[in-house]
């Protein structure tokens, strides 16, 4: 979305980011995190966690990947692109979207009659979000209730879904005119001034990409009609004044049904899966339920449903899914219980389970698995033979060599990008540990025979590094494993299979160098990233870019706190030389050995041998302007450096200067001018 309004956002955003991080931090909470099984997620999302920033809970109980938002609430990951997370900075409220390395990218709110909900916004494609909006409507309630006000606000339910790049609204959904404001349930107050009749607090896409929709305040799932925006059905629970379905199988404390329900969702075999609150029933316990809805006799079957034991209670909020590898991550909140999340398998047992470690309840909207910002493969080992932990471009970097099974074995293998918390090794002279770490579980141990190698061709000197390992994850000293390296295939060899942590690191410190792109590549594109490999000792690291073999003048030149950076702008066929050294404290290390790589070259368009062009070209307030003292022009194609069609006008009529709207012309743009007499110029343009 390109408003003013966004740019507004994203700007209060990042200045949030800034100015609040070093404060924030501090106080992240720790929490205790019990396993017995193989978790579904690497990480979990649980906001708030500090007041005014997020972060991702491992598996040790620590917030990593810390990054400073303000007032926050509902972070939710989009597979491994992407991040999102409602803030409410300065009295602005918005979704402010992160890519994978959690910079800020964008932001996204409901168009400017309504005001964005915090309750529900997710990404519905690659490139559209849905969300929930609200509506504050005028109403007269003194002849809908006796002691109604005549001058009461509805809150009514707003569902948009607008493009990301278009900023256009694709489908809008109100429920002003299709559900009564007494339908809420008896609990509501209707005489109030502001009256919150639906409360919806989620969206999911139904198979038939209808909606489906959790309103809390009608104790209602309802499914919406995409084409028309009509109400297929209301699934109704305890409170609700509407029910269609007819629950089977589910009788529980005297009543059937759910109530004041949250995070309902579609499973992939079709049913539907809720958080079910409890509000309004008898006996008040939460408990997560699972459906399957008969739409032709209109019956609501429970399939499944799983209830906390001891019997735990969320008044408000909570949310459940189901994660990669079949579990259900199920979250509690405003509860007086020191358990904020679990996550069972189908038969109900725990397989992981978080609490909090003070007295101070901690309530989080959501509680959500995450595997971004690490690679996790998950494996089922049914034989013997090569297992490679990677799947497509992304791998652990770790390889089983399987000699025996006797059993169905579950194997997650992660490869993580921060060092091991609590390092501690019995001999302190090693230096380390590197900023990598690798988790492996199987379930079961026993019965399964055969060597871990880990690839580590990309880190420094692999054949330096010594491999480290402790069985709890987090905690725990850190013991050297008997291995070998194989020189040729640059792995580190265990000859048994051992499940844990593990870490590297080498007998001494060694020098960052040069990794990425590889030495001598071709054809790389003018926006690249760069990498280097890690010396445990840096406390940052200085990088020198030039078009010099002997890196004399530079292009560019900084201190990082980083193992990677992204150059832009650089001129196509070149030469590029860099290097890279630590600095520990104030003390600088030695260089390292430059690298050079050639970028890539632009479209070749040959200038015509009859006739030269004496075109002046440049970029002003977002045009581009020609002038031409010679033949009259023809047309002008604008090419950014990967050879991509960016702009292009055709003339009519002969003219002094000619110009061409560009408000999205790139940093460095080839500029291809053609004559009326078929002459051809090219100029390479750099924008202000």
């Amino acid at each position: 979305m390109h408003s003013a309004f966004r740019s507004v956002i994203t700007l209060v955003v990042i200045c949030c980011l800034v100015c609040s991080s070093v404060r924030a931090q501090e106080s992240f909470r720790d929490l205790e995190v019990e396993i017995s099984g193989i978790p579904g997620a690497s990480y979990y999302l649980i906001a708030p966690n500090a007041r005014d920033s997020i972060g991702f809970v491992d598996m040790s109980g620590r917030a990593v990947f810390r990054r400073g938002v303000g007032l926050h609430t509902n972070l939710a990951a989009y597979g491994t692109k992407k991040l999102s997370v409602f803030t409410g900075n300065f009295g602005y409220f918005a979704y402010v979207i992160f890519d994978s390395t959690l910079t800020p990218i964008d932001t996204m709110t409901v168009t400017q009659q309504y005001v964005t909900d915090s309750h529900e916004g997710m990404f519905w494609t690659d490139s559209t979000f849905m969300m929930l909006g609200l509506e504050f409507r005028p109403f007269d309630m003194s002849g809908v209730v006796p002691g109604g006000q005549p001058n009461a606000s509805l809150m009514v339910t707003v569902i948009q879904e607008r493009h990301l790049v278009t900023d256009s609204v694709l489908f809008e959904w109100n429920a002003f005119g299709r559900i009564p404001v007494t339908d809420a349930t008896s609990n509501i107050e209707l005489r109030q001034r502001t009256i919150d009749y639906i409360h919806a607090n989620s969206i999911v896409r139904d198979r038939d990409s209808n909606l489906i929709v959790s309103c809390r305040h009608l104790d209602e799932i309802i499914k919406i009609r995409r084409a028309d925006g009509s109400i297929m059905w209301r699934m109704g629970g305890v409170g609700s004044k509407n029910r269609e379905f007819t629950f089977v199988n589910d009788e529980h404390d005297g009543v059937t049904g759910f109530s004041h329900q949250h995070s309902a969702f579609v499973t992939k075999t079709g049913t539907i899966m809720l958080f079910d609150n409890g509000n309004l029933k008898p006996n008040q316990r939460s408990r997560v339920v699972e459906y399957a809805l008969d739409t032709v006799a209109m019956t609501a079957i429970r399939v499944w449903s799983y209830t906390p034991e001891p019997p735990l209670y969320s008044p408000s909020q909570g949310s459940v899914e189901v994660l990669p590898n079949g579990n259900i991550l199920i979250g509690y909140s405003a509860t007086n219980d020191q358990r904020i999340a679990e996550e069972v398998d189908r038969n109900g047992s725990i397989v992981v389970q978080i609490r909090r470690t003070s007295d101070i309840p901690l309530q989080t909207y959501r509680v959500r698995g995450t595997s971004l910002g690490c690679t996790a493969i998950e494996r089922t080992i049914v034989k013997s033979g090569r297992e490679e932990f990677a799947d497509a471009d992304s791998s652990t970097w770790v390889r089983l060599d399987v000699n025996e099974v006797s059993d169905s074995h579950r194997t997650r293998i992660e490869r993580h990008h921060y060092r091991p918390h609590a390092w501690h090794v019995e001999d302190s002279q090693v230096c380390g540990p590197l900023s990598l770490r690798w988790t492996i579980r199987v379930l079961p141990v026993v019965g399964i025979r055969g060597s871990l190698r880990f690839d580590v061709a990309e880190i420094a000197s692999p054949e330096k590094a010594i491999l480290y390992y402790r069985s709890n994850e987090g905690s725990g000293r850190f013991d050297r494993l008997a291995t070998r390296y194989d020189a040729e295939a640059s792995e580190i060899i265990v000859d048994t299979i051992v499940v844990g942590e593990f870490a590297v690191a080498y007998p001494s410190c060694v020098d960052p160098t040069p990794v990425f792109p590889p030495r001598g590549a071709t054809s790389i594109p003018s926006t690249t990233s760069i990498r280097w490999s890690e010396s445990p000792a840096a406390s940052s690291y200085d990088v020198e870019v030039s078009f010099q073999e002997d890196v004399s003048m530079p292009f560019a030149a900084f201190t990082t706190y980083r193992r990677d950076t992204v150059l832009r702008a650089l001129p196509p066929s070149s030469n590029v030389y860099w290097r890279v050294r630590k600095r520990i404290e104030d003390a600088q290390g030695m260089w390292s050995a430059s690298s050079m790589f050639t970028t890539a070259g632009t479209v070749h368009v040959p200038e015509d041998p009859r006739t030269t062009l004496q075109c002046n070209v440049w970029h002003h307030g977002g045009h581009l302007r020609i002038a031409s003292p010679g033949a009259p022009l023809k047309d002008v194609l604008v090419y950014d450096l990967m050879g991509t069609l960016v702009a292009w006008k055709a003339f009519a009529s002969d003219a002094p200067t000619y110009e061409v709207p560009c408000n999205h012309l790139p940093r460095v743009a080839v500029v291809i001018v053609r004559g009326v007499d078929s002459s051809i110029q090219r100029r390479t343009v750099v924008r202000d």
